[in-house]
């Protein structure tokens, strides 16, 4: 029993990996997006274009 529940988690683990990927590392990323975007925002320069 105790086999096929850890066959079950290391397969849910990789199929979490394919289907979601690295959340953290995205998030970081999107952050990162997120706070250049809003500098630009911040910058009257980019206002007028």
């Amino acid at each position: 029993m105790a086999r096929k529940i850890q066959a079950t988690k290391e397969k849910l683990k990789e199929w979490n990996g394919t289907s979601f990927g690295n959340l953290a590392r995205r998030k970081k990323e999107l952050e990162e997006e997120l706070a250049i975007i809003q500098q630009h925002i911040e910058i009257p320069e980019y206002r007028m274009r």
